[in-house]
Parts: structure tokens; sequence; C-alpha cells
């Protein structure tokens, strides 16, 4: 797959992409938690909040299959940056042995 790992920290390990041509990081972490539980939680838009600070708000703009949709969302980053906005094309799936999450920019006619 040609994965090289950046960085291993409390139990999270993150891999960059080794093709100069993408910019692609995945994250890899085990939780102590049901499947089902874990998912729910991240792919719930009314409860990121609740495990991503930086979340300020988002909306589905556009809803494309069962587990495929565009996110619109804006990050508070923090005092010293001013709120970034972003648009994604989302797929989120369960798997047998857990689940994957995959966000990608798109540019959407509905978002500003």
């Amino acid at each position: 797959e040609d994965w090289g790992p950046v960085t291993r920290k409390s139990g999270v390990q993150i891999f960059r992409k080794l093709d100069p041509r993408d910019a692609l990081m995945k994250c890899c972490i085990s939780i102590q938690a049901p499947l089902e539980t874990v998912f729910n939680l991240v792919t719930d838009i009314s409860r990121k909040g609740e495990w991503d600070h930086n979340y300020a708000e988002g909306r589905i703009i556009e809803k494309m299959a069962d587990d495929m949709d565009i996110y619109y969302g804006i990050a508070s980053i923090g005092p010293l940056m001013q709120r970034r906005d972003y648009v994604a094309l989302r797929l989120q799936k369960k798997q047998a042995n857990g689940c994957v999450s995959v966000m990608r920019s798109v540019v959407h006619a509905e978002a500003p």
C-alpha cells in the first residue's frame, strides 16, 4: 500500500501516502468500545462537537447515498486564526474489522 509512518502518540498512528503525487493521510486507532457506538458517534453531525474540539458548525448539503454525502463544515482552530470553512465529499462505511471514513475536498454550488 506504500504508506509511511508520520507519528505515533497515545495509541494513535498517522500515516502518509508515499507517492508524492498524493497528499493522502490516514489515522489508525484502537478504541475499547463497540464498533456501532464509535461509528455512530463519529458519523453523527449533531454530536461532532463532543469529540472534535475545532468543530464550530456543520451541515449536510447533499445526501448522495446511505454512506455518502457532501458536508459543509466550519472549524474554529484557535484565538490566533480565523474560522475555516470547507466542503467535503464524505464516504463512511462499517466493515467487519473496523470503520472507514474518507473525506475529500470538493466544490459544491450550495456551499459558500
